[in-house]
């Protein structure tokens, strides 16, 4: 991780200055100067002191404020669109000290996990991240450091629905990422549970207006916020109230050929009859 120090002493951090200290470094291949020179215009222009052996580093491609993945160019794709779909819902985001932004993914089904890895090499243009059993959690576990889909991926849903509507395999792909994380299926019942009632709302948008596919209305589900609630020994505060939507029985044929799961043991609880 690159520390550059201005002039006044203070230790500067963020991933933006870095970011702008390294183009402006990479701005001055092919003039002649060297890396000494480079580094007293920077100091000049920015008013930070790079000492030459970063100004080196970063010319000869050694390393970059990017970090170890490519960077993040944002282009419609089936993959972008499910990892947007399990970002709303089984995938969490974290960040520390070290400037390490993660998206992570813990979940019970390997395939599941495998995909959101996949998904992410795409994505990046990276290698595959592992997938690995985690066997405090009995769960697989897959992790990611990207600042820049971190970011991405914090947006809210207004500014990132473009990606996800681009074409229908990319709306079919989103979905299928959000009834991955949210969603089971059991005898009658394809359905999907999230606090978040706007968002289930868009999906039912989705589900109807782009592929035909009909649902109940959001129900409450769950019990309501204030109350406190036993799970596996554990007390927890409910903070939220959760909603429930489910396809009608007379799509889910419709529903596993369009959408699907990723999850195998989903797709074979939809009741096709």
């Amino acid at each position: 991780m690159v520390s550059v120090r201005p002039s006044s002493g203070r230790i500067t951090r963020s991933f933006e200055e870095r970011v702008k200290l390294y183009e402006g470094v990479l701005g001055f291949r092919g003039k002649g100067l060297r890396y000494t020179e480079i580094a007293k215009e920077i100091e000049r222009i920015h008013g930070v002191k790079l000492h030459r052996t970063q100004v080196r580093t970063w010319m000869l491609g050694m390393n970059s404020p990017y970090g170890r993945v490519r960077r993040f160019e944002i282009k419609e794709m089936p993959e972008l669109a499910y990892v947007i779909g399990v970002k709303f819902g089984d995938a969490t985001q974290s960040k520390n000290w070290h400037h390490n932004y993660m998206i992570k993914l813990l979940v019970t089904d390997r395939e599941f996990a495998d995909e959101f890895a996949r998904s992410i090499s795409v994505i990046l243009r990276s290698r595959t991240p592992r997938v690995w059993w985690y066997e405090k959690r009995k769960a697989w576990y897959t992790e990611v450091n990207s600042i820049m889909l971190y970011k991405f991926l914090k947006m809210p849903l207004e500014d990132i629905r473009q990606h996800v509507e681009h074409c229908r395999k990319c709306v079919a792909a989103f979905l299928r990422g959000f009834f991955d994380s949210e969603g089971s299926s059991s005898g009658e019942m394809i359905s999907a549970t999230n606090t978040n009632l706007a968002l289930l709302r868009y999906v039912i948008f989705l589900l109807r207006f782009q592929f035909g596919i009909k649902t109940n209305s959001p129900r409450e589900k769950g019990p309501p916020p204030g109350t406190s609630i036993v799970i596996k020994g554990g007390h927890y505060h409910v903070t939220k109230q959760c909603y429930i939507i489910s396809v009608r029985r007379e799509y889910h044929r419709m529903f596993a050929r369009l959408i699907g799961f990723t999850i195998r043991r989903k797709q074979r609880g939809i009741n096709l009859g």
